[in-house]
């Protein structure tokens, strides 16, 4: 039997539609600790945290005026059986 990861790694991947800005991110553990963030990811700009076994919440901040969210996508989990997750958000740049 394969050893439990202890540590896995957290991907942040922004995309948008309809223009290019600078997004942030702030990643918080299982007690709502803010353990990581990625600041100015603009359209395919990612960012990797190599982070302890948990359960994290991923939240954009400070959204540019004139973006909504559009979608949010992610697969895998930072748990004992699998140690990598990759999160995508995709942004759409609406007219006023």
């Amino acid at each position: 039997m394969a050893p439990i990861p202890q540590e896995g790694r957290l991907r942040i991947e922004k995309q948008t539609i309809g223009g290019d800005a600078d997004f942030d991110f702030v990643v918080k553990d299982s007690n709502s600790q803010e353990v990581a963030s990625a600041d100015d990811l603009g359209n395919g700009d990612s960012e990797s945290f190599d982070l302890p076994t948990d359960t994290y919440t991923i939240q954009e901040v400070n959204i540019p005026a004139g973006w909504t969210l559009q979608s949010v996508a992610g697969c895998g989990a930072l748990n004992s059986n699998v140690s990598s997750y990759i999160q995508s958000v995709t942004g759409d740049r609406r007219p006023h």
